[in-house]
């Protein structure tokens, strides 16, 4: 296994330095989700990438997984990468595709700005869709007394969308009414996204179990690659 490992990290670091990035290759014998919770923590990481594995939903929930752990729990921003509708060739060549959740609060337009902070394949469109929920329950009022001001689902998107045009994107733009956790996924899906870009709230304890979480339910079930933005103060 030692071996296996060696041979593999060297093959991914000599990818990644061909590319222009440098790499610190290292590898430990422990339980994976800790170390990686731990080495993100310490080191600090911005954002850590990890592949998800394929379960059954029944499965996923009974076995946990790694990927899971490293999202729930991860001080920084998260990836979990699924094969892309894209081949490296071809998003280099045309682009890729990028849905990004609005919610109108201060997390999405965090992961606007992280999209935008970053290079992109010439031809990569952004879409900024926006969920609006025909209904708000009661314990959903209390708690957003706790969430940062939020603005309405238009003024987010226009905002997202200036943010993202200043950096070059291509953007376009939609808002749909429903469940933000299917929509996003079905959208994701329908639209053959290759990336999903979802900004996260932070809730723990009684908040996650009352209101369950959007980016992790979209990372855990979407079809493509999902980046969940964790920021400590997003504005």
């Amino acid at each position: 296994m030692l071996k296996r490992a060696t041979e593999q990290t060297g093959q991914v670091a000599d990818q990644l330095e061909k590319s222009g990035i440098s790499v610190e290759a290292v590898i430990k014998i422990d339980e994976p989700r800790f170390v990686i919770l731990r080495e993100a923590d310490e080191w600090p990481a911005d954002l850590v990438l990890i592949r998800a594995h394929t379960y059954t939903n029944f499965s996923r929930w009974l076995l946990g997984s790694v990927s899971g752990a490293v999202l729930r729990d991860a001080p920084c921003s998260v990836e979990i990468v699924r094969t892309s509708t894209t081949s490296a060739e071809l998003a280099a060549k045309n682009g890729l595709k990028i849905l990004i959740g609005i919610d109108g609060s201060a997390f999405s337009l965090s992961a606007a700005r992280s999209v935008a902070a970053r290079p992109w394949p010439s031809g990569t469109i952004v879409k900024l869709l926006s969920v609006e929920e025909p209904t708000i329950h009661l314990a959903e009022r209390v708690i957003d007394e706790f969430e940062p001001a939020t603005r309405s689902m238009p003024e987010a998107a226009t905002q997202a969308e200036a943010i993202l045009s200043y950096a070059g994107l291509s953007t376009t733009s939609d808002i749909v009414k429903g469940n933000p956790k299917e929509q996003i996924i079905r959208h994701a899906a329908a639209w053959g996204a290759d990336l999903v870009v979802v900004g996260s709230h932070g809730r723990r304890g009684v908040k996650r179990w009352l209101l369950g979480s959007v980016s992790e339910a979209v990372a855990r079930h979407a079809y493509c690659s999902v980046e969940v933005i964790r920021t400590h103060h997003a504005s």
